[in-house]
């Protein structure tokens, strides 16, 4: 491996520990009394968990690595490894029930078939010919359905009590 390769190997290590780690802090319920910090949180919380985030995720992992079959391993990698920084970390600390993997076993079925194309949409997206123009436009073009957060069935702690605080009717 050349010290490009692991350089690139290096940032997708930190991307995908940023996007697991960020999008389950961002879902840290927050008392609704600090309106600015729970709207930062909120802000944070919606693009984080978007699916436009999650997607992207696999396609700089391809970007970044640049050969095709590197850049679909990275963006298997990428994808997956997030949903498990995510939801161990979650369950770890306990901002996220017990059994958060299993109750979410789908989203990482979809990384697992989504991660390797995108990967190589983002090796693509480095080409100057018409392809990687094509290719570039991938992540903007899911932005606009993207912008909700995913329906999931482990709710935050919080949210789980008789009446869950506003910031929470989202995971209800």
């Amino acid at each position: 491996m050349t010290g490009e390769q692991a350089r690139a190997w290096r940032w997708v290590l930190v991307s995908v520990l940023a996007l697991g780690i960020g999008s389950l802090l961002s879902n840290i319920t927050t008392d609704a009394d600090d309106q600015i910090f729970f709207g930062v949180r909120r802000t944070l919380s919606l693009v984080l968990n978007s699916g436009t985030a999650w997607a992207g995720i696999s396609v700089l992992a391809g970007w970044l690595l640049r050969r095709p079959v590197p850049a679909a391993a990275a963006g298997l990698l990428a994808g997956s490894g997030a949903l498990i920084v995510h939801y161990s970390l979650g369950e770890v600390t306990g901002i996220l029930p017990t059994g958060s993997f299993g109750a979410n076993a789908s989203w990482f079925v979809i990384a697992a078939a989504t991660g390797g194309p995108l990967g190589l949409v983002g090796a693509a997206a480095r080409s100057a010919r018409r392809w990687g123009y094509v290719a570039r436009l991938v992540v903007p073009a899911g932005a606009p359905g993207g912008g909700k957060p995913p329906r999931t069935t482990a709710r935050p702690r919080a949210c789980r009590r008789s009446r869950p605080p506003s910031c929470c009717l989202r995971w209800a």
